[in-house]
């Protein structure tokens, strides 16, 4: 028998409970639809641009040719004494008619030369090394912005993966806090009253709330807005004839075919054919407005915008990418300076 102290436990039976029900399953069922996604701000190095800044200020200073490599590669004896990666490179950075001239100079033997041939031999070296030097300290400062760029990505990638996981725990916690605390006050009531209809809606509840912060578990994401207006992905992407921020002579160094192992793609085209195929980019068309902004692509290589932390991976993948094609160009000029000397 009841005792009477606990009569007021009778609420819970029969009509009430399935009223009660139905409001712990309609609050279940928002809670459950609702996203689990929280835009953040105040994100540090989200909205901080200034990696690419300075490449603008050199770019336009640039050497570049204005004649194709096919039309001054076999001027003088050159392939005698250079590498066609040491020709190529020569090209790029406009030091063809000077490496001509000097050869003319140097074909001419040591008792014909005159004070001014020996100084002007002088002066096409210096003039040489310093192009080369030139071109280097360009690919270095690339290379340092798009290191700049990538990091400044993963930085924010790593803060909101840590806000992810803050609240993957908080959930874990409440995932196992509710049923236990649920089966000590089942125990309580089974106790207190054996034949309470409380103790099933309180059953069903706790697992219900369970199950529902385990399904949110997997739906746990941040996201922050995240500022590239200076974008050296865009021009690469969409091949820009006169880029802002890629110097003249590397530019040239990835448009041009003679720089690539397949003779069918330049070094840009095989980046962006690599970006197609790893990260899942729609391939650029050759109609579309380069102002439009189109899910993936328009994030990547507009001026920014709502990031994920796997975006944020992706676009430093990308800079990554850019970075070790660049780089490579710093060889063939080691080649070039080695048979100079």
């Amino acid at each position: 028998m009841i005792h009477p102290s606990i009569r007021p436990f009778k609420i819970f039976e029969r009509s009430s409970c399935c009223r009660s029900l139905v409001i712990l399953l309609t609050a279940f069922l928002t809670f459950a639809s609702c996203s689990n996604t929280k835009e953040l701000t105040d994100v540090p190095y989200a909205e901080s641009d200034d990696c690419v800044d300075g490449i603008k200020m050199y770019t336009k200073r640039s050497y570049s040719p204005d004649e194709e490599f096919s039309d001054v590669k076999d001027a003088g004896n050159l392939e005698d004494k250079y590498s066609s990666s040491s020709l190529r490179v020569g090209h790029a950075i406009g030091v063809m008619p000077y490496l001509i001239e000097l050869d003319e100079l140097e074909e001419i033997s040591s008792d014909d030369l005159t004070q001014e041939y020996r100084l002007r031999k002088m002066e096409l070296r210096e003039t040489i090394h310093h192009r080369i030097q030139l071109t280097s300290l360009e690919i270095t400062s690339m290379v340092a912005a798009l290191h700049c760029e990538q990091n400044r990505a993963f930085q924010v990638s790593t803060f909101l993966q840590q806000r992810i996981r803050e609240r993957e725990r908080k959930i874990n916690v409440l995932s196992i806090t509710i049923p236990a605390v649920a089966t000590v006050v089942d125990g309580v009531f089974l106790a207190i009253s054996p034949g309470l209809i409380a103790i099933d809606v309180l059953t069903i509840g706790a697992g219900l709330t369970s199950a529902i912060l385990a399904f949110s578990n997997l739906r746990v994401e941040r996201t922050t807005q995240f500022k590239h207006e200076r974008n050296v992905l865009k021009e690469v992407w969409l091949g820009a004839d006169d880029p802002d921020y890629i110097p003249s002579s590397i530019w040239y160094y990835l448009t041009r075919k003679e720089f690539s192992a397949h003779d069918e793609r330049n070094v840009r085209e095989q980046l962006v054919q690599r970006w197609v195929e790893l990260q899942e980019i729609e391939e650029e068309n050759e109609d579309e407005d380069e102002d439009e902004v189109d899910g993936k692509t328009g994030l990547l290589f507009g001026d920014g915008g709502v990031y994920s932390h796997e975006y944020l991976e992706i676009w430093s993948t990308m800079h990554e990418h850019l970075a070790v094609e660049v780089n490579l160009m710093q060889k063939d000029l080691l080649e070039l300076v080695t048979e100079l000397n």
